[in-house]
């Protein structure tokens, strides 16, 4: 008894470490660089962390302009959304949505598959698809599945993908879509996120569930790589409309460059 409650002790403590270290690395990372991060394969920052905040702080782009006649940059046409739980992913996916943004959402497979099945949609069903179809399709599962959705979206124009997760499904795009996209991470302090989850209408979660879903996303599915090598960040610790301000100052400067 006193073997298993010591190793519980031990596992629990590392867990608790694992989730602190990725918390400080972020913040180090967020206070160090800003919201912008080097493009990739570039010897310097083309927008400063200074200059950048400078631009979102001013007066946003045009909310009703729309970017699908141009391209983005190093990003080709494809931004991929990552962020933990709660940052804001949906809301950044949606706003691109409303400027003529082709969407591939990977939850969407998920919860296809719960559809099929006839579960109930819960966060404990979800957790156990997402797991179980990476089984058996590998980590890059949600990527592989979704690759063709990825293609027709930018045949059509500029396209975003949500939901991408674990490290191997970044590779798999990387490799499949010759690096032409750019990651940007929605980067929100755990309280404010824990605060979304816990109100929002749609599947809301408890504390203990949250904190659950963060341990299992970082140790099981490798979430935490695709946030650490985004190409850019974009804090979401205030209003909707200063996230809004600051995807189209993105954007706006995404799409002068060459």
């Amino acid at each position: 008894m006193w073997h298993k409650t010591t190793r519980k002790f031990v596992l629990s403590t590392r867990n608790a470490f694992a989730i602190i270290a990725f918390n400080v690395v972020v913040r180090c990372f967020l206070y160090l660089n800003g919201p912008v991060v080097k493009d990739k394969g570039a010897s310097k920052m083309k927008d400063t962390p200074k200059s950048l905040m400078g631009k979102v702080k001013g007066e946003s782009a045009d909310s009703s302009s729309t970017t699908t006649s141009k391209n983005l940059g190093n990003c080709g046409k494809l931004l991929v959304i990552v962020g933990m739980p709660g940052a804001g992913k949906s809301v950044a996916v949606e706003h691109l949505r409303g400027k003529g943004w082709s969407v591939v959402h990977f939850g969407g497979i998920t919860m296809r598959e719960l559809e099929k099945r006839g579960l109930a949609v819960n966060e404990s069903n979800e957790r156990a698809i997402r797991e179980e179809l990476r089984k058996t399709h590998g980590m890059e599962a949600f990527a592989k599945l979704s690759l063709n959705d990825i293609q027709k979206g930018l045949s059509k124009g500029p396209t975003v993908v949500d939901g991408l997760y674990s490290w191997s499904e970044y590779k798999f795009l990387r490799n499949k879509l010759s690096n032409r996209f750019c990651v940007v991470a929605v980067f929100t302090p755990k309280h404010i996120r824990y605060e979304r989850l816990m109100t929002r209408k749609v599947r809301p979660l408890s504390y203990e569930e949250a904190e659950a879903r963060d341990f299992a996303e970082i140790e099981n599915l490798e979430k935490g790589g695709p946030i650490a090598v985004a190409d850019y960040t974009i804090q979401n610790a205030e209003s909707l409309e200063n996230l809004y301000s600051k995807i189209d100052s993105l954007l706006d400067s995404l799409s002068q460059r060459k």
